[in-house]
């Protein structure tokens, strides 16, 4: 298509420049930018570069027209010949596009204006001075003011003619009131339904909130209601979860938005325990399976949902905090690294996923998975009571909100449990020792008692971890005839077992034992788990209480590995036997600078014992001085046909 068949023309005026950008404020900054300073500008510089300006433009035209004169041979005329009939041809579709469009607007204008005169004329007969205002000039001189009028004509129908349009009327009124009589019939039967919907919607309301749900306006959605099975101290991030839209269904029964439809997409917080790359133990998630849940169901199963999304975004937050105690996170994994390569793994897991196997660690997994969800709620109540009572003054209105402490109290525990078997199993050891060299009969035991007496003939005695109500007296009931206030005493008194058990469950973690050792020994251990700044793990005070002979009294010993209370405990044994085989050969034998070793004389010879304790069991090494030593190993195993340290004694 040529281009002089289209018509550019714009009705639209010129638009005006922005003053932002014309004003001396923005022209100042632009022309120091692009010139410089005015200090060098001078009238005399600016005609030259207006003059040079001038000379550039008159030199380019007449560069052009020469250039057009050269191309001008040959081809070159055509070309020219062909832009010029293109000119002509565009000027003369706009001027005659410009004079269709006057003709149009002159045409308009004149039926416009001879409409305006004739409603004047017409006005003119009640009104003069409205219509002569409104008349134009020309048909003022022509038509005089009130020569024409419009009046209402009454006309006389024939009779037959009246009597048809009566009876039209009446069908019509007829029709009109059947039509309404429907209406209000199908109207009334609508409402009938209606009311039974509202009636059925409102019971299964009042169901709801009987049942202690709270009921609420949506948040985004003022004129629908919901229930709120979310928990009032949540996380931010799950406060506005925690509504439900209820919403009515055609039948009028509550449709409730179930946020977790898909089956997959249930799921809960899952522990595993792992053994050296083996899973041993899996706690069992629990939750709704009902393939049709109903209303309740729902209500239940999207609480327990978004609990279990809390818990676990609660125990990822703490986790990320405890980077340094061993505790590993990704994505969407938490580990809690513990000794003799095993681990807990906490992550989440579909509600319908069966255990692969089952371990002799399930019980210690699933009471892992019912305490960090106990101690969420413990979390939500302590925020209830703290956010009751007064905020203290001159403190900002929105205090910090700490990560709950779930991992925590859970890895000091197994840590110490850990801990605590370790130790029992290195004083199981050196029970084994003494009792297979004879300085102990072989009736000694460990034992664990509730009270602080300890058993004199008792190798080892264990006391209770502290703070922990041994005897627990179950609170008591009084009958009443009320059922309700009798459930709610219950369950108070429920509540507080627990918090008291909770309150137990976060407080210090302390054990304290009592070792007997030969020589009239003994070591009082005191086992401490902590995983606060500038302390974790776990640490061990160690009281010795003997005669001080055979060692120096060293008072309270702190020590914070396990090796090294390995080797502390040896060391105490080593000294405990030498002072039992000083306190039983009298002055046969005499301690060597308050070491391992003992010597004795008879005059021509000295002969010498050493005692060690190790892992492979207690050694006792003799010999004369100058000659080769001899060794007598006891392993602990009992295995018959074993000397005592007595009979190896009198036969050097």
């Amino acid at each position: 298509m040529d281009e002089s068949d289209h018509l550019l023309l714009s009705l639209k005026s010129w638009p005006s420049p922005d003053p932002a950008t014309t004003s001396i404020q923005a022209l100042l900054p632009r022309i120091q930018q692009e010139r410089g300073s005015f200090r060098d500008t001078t009238e005399a510089s600016l005609e030259a570069e207006i003059a040079a300006g001038f000379d550039m433009t008159t030199e380019g035209q007449a560069n052009e027209s020469a250039g057009k004169a050269k191309a001008g041979d040959g081809s070159g005329t055509a070309v020219v010949e062909d832009e010029l009939a293109q000119e002509k041809a565009a000027a003369e579709a706009l001027a005659l596009g410009r004079a269709e469009i006057i003709h149009e607007i002159t045409s308009a204008h004149n039926e416009a204006m001879i409409a305006l005169d004739f409603i004047s004329l017409m006005v003119s007969l009640n009104n003069p001075e409205l219509g002569f205002t409104t008349m134009s000039p020309g048909l003022k001189e022509v038509v005089p003011l009130g020569s024409m009028g419009i009046e209402k004509v009454h006309t006389k129908y024939p009779p037959a003619l009246t009597q048809e349009e009566r009876l039209v009327c009446q069908g019509w009124k007829l029709e009109g009131l059947n039509s309404a009589a429907d209406s209000m019939m199908n109207a009334a039967k609508r409402l009938k339904v209606e009311t039974e919907k509202e009636t059925r919607y409102w019971k299964q309301i009042l169901s709801i909130r009987d049942e202690g749900w709270t009921i609420c306006k949506l948040p985004r959605e003022r004129n629908t209601l919901g229930v709120r099975y979310g928990f009032a101290e949540a996380a931010p991030e799950f406060k506005e979860r925690g509504v439900g839209a209820l919403r009515r269904a055609e039948d009028g029964s509550i449709d409730m938005e179930d946020i977790n439809a898909s089956r997959a997409a249930r799921r809960a917080v899952r522990v595993r325990i792992v053994d050296n790359g083996k899973v041993t133990g899996v706690s069992r998630p629990s939750g709704n399976r009902a393939i049709k849940p109903t209303l309740k169901d729902k209500i239940e199963t999207a609480r327990d949902f978004i609990y279990e999304d809390e818990l676990f975004f609660e125990i990822m937050r703490e986790a990320r905090n405890l980077a340094n105690l061993g505790i590993k996170t990704s994505e969407s994994l938490a580990t809690i690294e513990l000794k003799q390569g095993r681990s807990v793994q906490i992550d989440m897991a579909p509600i319908d996923e069966d255990p692969i196997t089952t371990g002799p660690s399930d019980p210690l997994a699933q009471a892992i998975a019912l305490a960090l969800r106990l101690l969420l709620s413990y979390g939500h109540r302590n925020n209830l009571r703290r956010r009751s009572k007064p905020q203290p003054p001159m403190v900002p209105r929105k205090p910090p909100n700490p990560p709950l402490h779930l991992l925590r109290p859970i890895a000091i525990h197994l840590l110490h449990q850990e801990s605590t078997a370790h130790f029992l199993q290195l004083c199981d050891h050196l029970r084994a020792l003494t009792v297979s060299t004879g300085l102990l009969p072989a009736s000694t035991t460990a034992t664990t008692t509730t009270t602080s007496a300890t058993d004199p003939s008792s190798f080892l005695t264990l006391h209770p971890l502290k703070n922990i109500p041994i005897h627990h007296k179950q609170p008591t009931t009084t009958k009443t005839t009320t059922s309700s206030s009798s459930s709610s005493s219950t369950t108070t008194n429920s509540q507080k077992e627990i918090e008291a058990l909770l309150e137990v469950f976060l407080s210090r973690l302390e054990t304290e034992a009592i070792l007997s050792f030969p020589g009239a020994w003994r070591l009082s251990i005191f086992i401490r788990t902590i995983i606060t700044h500038p302390y974790y793990g776990t640490g061990y005070i160690i009281t010795p209480t003997h005669d001080g002979v055979c060692a120096q009294l060293t008072g309270r010993t702190n020590i914070a590995d396990q090796a090294e209370l390995e080797s502390h405990l040896m060391w105490c044994l080593e000294r405990s036997v030498v002072n039992a085989i000083r306190l039983e050969m009298g002055d046969t034998w005499k301690q060597l600078a308050q070491g391992n070793s003992m010597e004795k004389s008879d005059g021509k010879t000295v002969k010498k014992i050493t005692v060690h304790v190790g892992r492979s069991g207690l050694h006792l090494r003799w010999g004369m001085v100058g000659g080769r030593d001899k060794e007598y190993v006891w392993n602990g195993q009992g295995e018959g046909g074993e000397k005592t340290l007595w009979e190896v004694l009198r036969e050097i």
